[in-house]
């Protein structure tokens, strides 16, 4: 299957325990690969074989996404399912089709850290499966804390490396 990738044009909706959360995103990409069985072919015109395949094993699908923490709860799902590790579905909404990535599990996490833009949480991780997906996507709209967003942008006092001060030298740092 291709490699899906899409840059803030995608609508997110993360469901889990029966509620829809929907994630804002600034890019998001997802793909899955096969297995495939490959074998000698020969036909009538041709008696020099040719290699034949068939597909039969679908591997893990993997995602990947970045979003902003806010201090509303909104996006606190995304966080929860870091350390939690339970699974979760996943629905991208483009102009033209909805993707569903069935049981997911969030396997890395970043955040990311400036001193002039909002603190973001960058995840990566595998679904079951991946597959089109037509029809409303399912659970209750969590709407709490959805009428403001409220960027949390990091406050760097001292930052020490190595017992010195570095402060005034950072301007950008991951934590993993």
């Amino acid at each position: 299957m291709a490699n899906y990738i899409f840059k803030k044009e995608a609508e997110v909706y993360l469901v889990h325990s029966g509620t829809k959360y929907r994630i804002d995103i600034s890019d998001i990409s997802f793909s899955q690969s096969f297995q495939e069985k490959s074998y000698e072919v020969k036909t009538l015109h041709n008696q020099s074989s040719f290699e034949g395949s068939s597909i039969n094993r679908a591997n893990p699908a993997e995602f990947s996404f970045n979003t902003p923490l806010l201090e509303e709860l909104r996006h606190k799902v995304v966080f929860d399912r870091l350390l939690d590790c339970t699974s979760f579905d996943l629905y991208i909404s483009s102009q033209q089709d909805v993707f569903k990535l069935e049981k997911c599990i969030i396997q890395d996490g970043t955040f990311e850290i400036n001193k002039s833009r909002p603190l973001r949480l960058s995840v990566s991780g595998e679904a079951s499966k991946l597959s089109k997906f037509s029809g409303s996507i399912p659970g209750t709209l969590y709407t709490t804390g959805t009428a403001t967003t409220t960027y949390i942008v990091p406050k760097i006092n001292t930052l020490t490396l190595g017992g010195t001060d570095v402060s005034g030298q950072v301007a950008a740092m991951s934590v993993e």
